[in-house]
């Protein structure tokens, strides 16, 4: 990081890794945005991103099984109408994220960075047969055949050994990352912006040396839509922020951390408080 460049906060936080450091992070996120003009980005609709949003009701986190069909095995998954997905594994058996952790960060994500629609995090304990660790879908319910509602699904892939609790808290964050790029070119653009705009304004304005077309092996930590999600996991959530996968390419830009405390200010401000229960430790 360049001298004098900070990330959003953490000179005052260190990164908050557990419930009790929430109310911290969540006033030291509004402070920082107060000083920053957003004139230059686009206000969003009237949709309650300019007051206290409340996550969406249906989240949830469980368990996906391989299910064997005559080509090959498969998971499927589905929420909250839409759906379902079918995602071929390999079928060696391995292990899992574990479930309570992979349920405490989303409600962690939850209670920093609210999203209104459903979300599932389906657990695999088979591996993605791109051999990437998570997907994030973005599905639709269809049963009003005139307006989709959207729903959200990540997919955390198995591995053929147990993994370390910072790989679970690296994906869930990073994977929502996804889910909130999604919400925010809606938001702004409505139901048809594309997600070639929004990330190409995104390089513009913050990863002018990121691409929006290079995507697979070796060129990963090039694309945009990863950067974003990345970019929203250190500058929002401050998961694991020792671990940036993007060679070549700066963690804390000043760009970034501006475009990020205007968003903050638009979408989840004034933040929730953290649950009494999060605060009390349990």
């Amino acid at each position: 990081m360049a001298s004098g460049q900070q990330p959003l906060a953490r000179h005052q936080l260190g990164g908050p890794r557990e419930y009790d450091q929430i109310g911290q992070s969540c006033q030291s996120i509004a402070a920082a945005a107060d000083g920053f003009d957003a004139g230059a980005v686009s206000r969003v609709h009237q949709s309650g991103m300019d007051a206290c949003l409340a996550p969406h009701a249906n989240q949830v986190v469980e368990f996906a099984p391989a299910i064997w069909t005559f080509n090959a095995i498969e998971v499927h998954v589905g929420h909250a109408g839409a759906g379902p997905i079918r995602v071929p594994v390999d079928p060696c058996p391995g292990f899992g994220h574990d479930l309570a952790l992979v349920e405490k960060e989303l409600d962690y994500l939850q209670h920093v960075a609210p999203l209104p629609f459903p979300i599932k995090v389906a657990v695999m304990d088979r591996e993605l047969l791109g051999r990437t660790n998570a997907q994030y879908h973005e599905l639709f319910d269809w049963s009003d055949r005139e307006h989709g509602k959207r729903v959200g699904v990540i997919l955390l892939s198995g591995k053929r050994i147990p993994m370390h609790p910072a790989i679970t808290r690296y994906l869930v964050a990073h994977e929502y990352g996804h889910a909130v790029e999604d919400w925010i070119r809606t938001e702004r653009g409505g139901p048809k912006a594309l997600e070639t705009d929004f990330r190409r304004d995104y390089m513009s304005a913050c990863r002018p040396t990121a691409s929006d077309t290079s995507y697979g092996p070796l060129h990963w930590p090039d694309n945009v839509g990863e950067l974003f999600a990345n970019d929203f996991r250190l500058q929002v959530t401050f998961r694991e922020e020792e671990y940036w996968p993007h060679p070549g390419h700066e963690p804390y830009p000043s760009a970034v951390t501006a475009w990020w405390s205007a968003a903050i200010a638009e979408c989840w401000r004034p933040p929730l408080a953290p649950p009494a229960a999060a605060l009390a430790g349990a």
